[in-house]
């Protein structure tokens, strides 16, 4: 008997426990794009009040130079009337030819609302449920958690879009500006 409890026991410690969360680690310094690539033009973003700004000049992507496999990633987002932005997760050093990444969509469009376009949908995989955004010019918090290919969105405390996606196991981050005004700030990323 004391040799299979030896044995399950070496058996149990072989196989481990799964692995737990890294702590939080801020992904944007408030000051500086140290850790992140500017694709786009050369004020596609600017840094402004502490935060990620998607200049109205042109078109670009802010991405991590790291990757990253599962992860929350929570951030506050605020935007002007009619914008439109977005992140790509799990994408490639250049998303936009990227085909594989989950995109999450950050837009205003004039008025909250549900539906494929809507701030906290998944772009061609799940509308957003609800219309969750605050009126243009407020902050709104977004969480997003991605777990092997399950993708939840949440904007402020709200569950707005879960669904599987078909991405890659890892990837980069990145941010999507469409030329017009959107404000991100606080990044915080935590492995899962």
């Amino acid at each position: 008997m004391p040799r299979l409890l030896l044995f399950i026991l070496a058996l149990l410690a072989a196989c481990g426990a799964p692995a737990a969360p890294s702590a939080p680690v801020a992904l944007y310094d408030g000051q500086s794009f140290k850790g992140w690539t500017l694709l786009g033009g050369e004020r596609a973003f600017i840094i402004e009040g502490g935060g990620v700004l998607a200049y109205g000049d042109a078109p670009g992507a802010l991405v991590t130079a790291a990757s990253y496999a599962d992860f929350e990633l929570t951030c506050q987002i605020r935007s002007d009337a009619g914008s439109s932005a977005g992140i790509a997760l799990r994408c490639e050093a250049d998303p936009r030819s990227n085909t594989r990444a989950a995109l999450v969509v950050l837009a205003d469009m004039l008025a909250p609302m549900a539906g494929k376009d809507a701030c906290g949908s998944i772009r061609g995989v799940a509308p957003a449920k609800s219309a969750a955004m605050q009126p243009t010019g407020a902050w709104n918090g977004l969480k997003l958690t991605l777990r092997g290919q399950q993708l939840e969105v949440e904007v402020n405390d709200i569950i707005t879009a879960n669904a599987r996606v078909e991405t890659a196991a890892s990837g980069h981050i990145a941010l999507l500006g469409e030329g017009e005004f959107f404000w991100v700030r606080e990044m915080v990323l935590r492995q899962l």
